[in-house]
């Protein structure tokens, strides 16, 4: 969908966006239309999982979500469905190196990854860049 259609218009400072890239249609598409949207020197920060480069990463990854995410929301939730989607997304979404190339492709300037700390430590990064001037 293009920002506009929902009554985005910008120009803004900054755009945060938590575990969505991932669930995009087209990932580069939606990096361009975000760009759009950011004043000049505007900040989009994508925060999202990404394993795809680190084997500990995935181990780790995958017995999270196998002994505790989806038997919990089995629990909770009736279904693992959704968890099921979680873990294998997650799997099959880019690596830091290839979600960099996607911000470069962008036109985006000063990118930088910063992880997460604790057992999300390769698991879970803050992809920060910047629209250029």
């Amino acid at each position: 969908m293009d920002p506009a259609a929902s009554g985005a218009s910008g120009p803004y400072d900054g755009i945060f966006m938590a575990y969505g890239i991932r669930n995009v249609v087209d990932p580069d598409l939606c990096m361009q239309r975000l760009k759009k949207l950011l004043a000049p020197g505007g900040v989009l920060c994508l925060h999202e999982y990404s394993v795809a480069d680190s084997r500990w990463s995935r181990i780790v990854w995958k017995t999270v979500t196998t002994l505790i995410v989806i038997p919990l929301g089995l629990v909770l939730t009736g279904t693992t469905s959704i968890f099921r989607y979680l873990k294998h997304s997650v799997l099959a979404f880019d690596g830091v190196a290839a979600l960099e190339a996607r911000f470069r492709r962008a036109g985006f300037v000063d990118i930088r990854t910063m992880p997460m700390d604790g057992w999300q430590r390769g698991v879970v990064h803050s992809f920060l860049a910047r629209r250029g001037v």
